[in-house]
């Protein structure tokens, strides 16, 4: 039986330590997006938007129904062919860290349950 129970301790620590990296990768993009600068050239929006696609781990046409664009047009983007306007750039940049704060919410709340859940056995 303490065998059983320290296997699942360490399978819940593992998860809780996931799940607080996921938490520091998320919060990092964040700062990243509210810190871009919006006249940045192309390269730089490419490469945090490509940064922002693998940490929140969307696909070109989730993605591209979140910020209501064709799904071509985020490949462009991530490949760096075209980016938006400068002045168009804040609405997606918004989005992004809407997104990132969504998933966040998710990550914590879950870990709330893992801890509450193990403190009532």
């Amino acid at each position: 039986m303490a065998a059983v129970l320290r296997e699942a301790d360490f399978r819940t620590n593992a998860f809780a330590q996931h799940e607080n990296h996921r938490v520091s990768a998320l919060r990092d993009l964040i700062a990243a997006l509210r810190g871009f600068k919006r006249d940045s050239d192309r390269a730089t929006f490419t490469k945090l938007f490509c940064e922002a696609i693998t940490v929140l781990e969307l696909d070109d046409l989730e993605l591209a129904r979140e910020l209501k664009v064709s799904r071509p047009t985020i490949g462009r983007w991530a490949r760096g062919e075209s980016a938006p306007h400068p002045l168009g750039r804040g609405p997606v940049l918004a989005t992004l860290v809407r997104i990132a704060d969504s998933k966040i919410k998710r990550h914590t709340s879950g870990l709330r349950f893992e801890v509450e859940e193990k403190a009532t056995v």
